[in-house]
């Protein structure tokens, strides 16, 4: 990618943790919202851990994403249809769901059915507004990115251990992400921001500095014009 300024972002219980690069440091920094997070990174390539694009049939895009996992692939759910993004209740989004794509979704797939359609609205408001959105916002995958770069599977992120070798990986390829960390750990309080979404937006980070492939079937878009694709670590 030519750009030189990137960020990593995960959403979390109070709202959207970014990590970026600043010259050789690396720096944490929570937004209430997708549109503040992006109006305050003007001209950086983005990788987020959310949904981008719901097109009319089932995303076919997550079916890639297991086949690239060396393990615990049920941390790539199926993406909910846009008008069960939209329901209000459980019960709502189940029969939409199943009306428009066949099958139910997972009470987690619905927990976060807040912020896919945050995303879904920002994005959508974006192209209307004439911004080339393909350009610098791309969905990617923590977990299959932390694989990805490790070589095989990792314990769990919500293990010690799993969250030191995540950490060693990180140190790898970020340069400060160790103050990063610190500084995140005291500023945020764990109600707000786990530590494994810390871990989370850095990785995203790191993925988009360095060399990567998408993930794509076909030329999958939305209805809207969003690519359904993903941007992960290059073997």
């Amino acid at each position: 990618m030519p750009a030189k300024q990137f960020a990593g972002v995960d959403g979390c219980r109070a709202g959207w943790l970014a990590a970026v690069t600043s010259g050789r440091s690396t720096y944490i920094a929570l937004y209430s919202s997708v549109r503040d997070l992006l109006e305050a990174l003007p001209g950086h390539v983005v990788l987020i851990d959310m949904p981008v694009g719901l097109p009319r049939e089932p995303r076919r895009l997550e079916g890639l994403a297991r086949q690239n996992m060396f393990g615990q692939k049920s941390s790539v759910f199926s993406v909910p249809c846009r008008q069960a993004v939209n329901a209000k209740s459980y019960e709502r989004a189940q029969a939409l769901n199943r009306r428009h794509y066949g099958k139910g979704i997972s009470k987690q797939s619905f927990y976060i059915c807040p912020k896919i359609r945050e995303v879904d609205r920002e994005l959508r408001r974006r192209i209307e507004a004439g911004e080339d959105v393909a350009a610098s916002i791309f969905e990617s995958h923590p977990e299959l990115s932390f694989q990805q770069l490790a070589g095989g599977v990792l314990p769990s992120k919500k293990s010690a251990e799993g969250g030191q070798v995540r950490v060693e990986i990180l140190q790898r390829l970020l340069p400060g992400v160790d103050k990063a960390i610190e500084k995140a750990r005291d500023l945020y309080p764990v109600s707000a921001v786990a530590h494994d979404d810390i871990l989370d937006a850095l990785v995203l980070l790191a993925v988009a500095r360095g060399k990567t492939k998408v993930l794509q079937h076909a030329d999958d878009v939305d209805p809207h014009g969003l690519p359904i694709r993903m941007l992960v670590p290059a073997p």
